[in-house]
């Protein structure tokens, strides 16, 4: 029982440990508390009319501009981005 106790005492002082150098900035990332990374995002929306767009679409290290309509999407243009550019 006194093993257990300091188990759960040392699991606790690394989990404090942890929460106050991320509020201090430490970028630390535990594999069980970290949030996954998304690949997708939409950088930008632009409504051209009630029923179509623009979308400019990041995936992984490529941007893609995208045209929606009610009819369906067509990518207009991909371009690649800079290694470490963020959109």
């Amino acid at each position: 029982m006194r093993q257990f106790g300091f188990i759960v005492m040392v699991l606790g002082a690394l989990a404090a440990s942890i929460a106050i150098l991320r509020k201090r900035g430490a970028d630390i990332k535990v594999p069980l508390w970290s949030k996954r990374t998304r690949r997708l995002a939409i950088v930008e929306r632009l409504a051209v009319s009630p029923n179509s767009g623009l979308l400019l679409v990041r995936l992984d290290d490529r941007e893609l501009l995208v045209a929606s309509s009610a009819s369906g999407c067509s990518i207009l243009e991909e371009r690649k981005l800079a290694r470490g550019a963020s959109a």
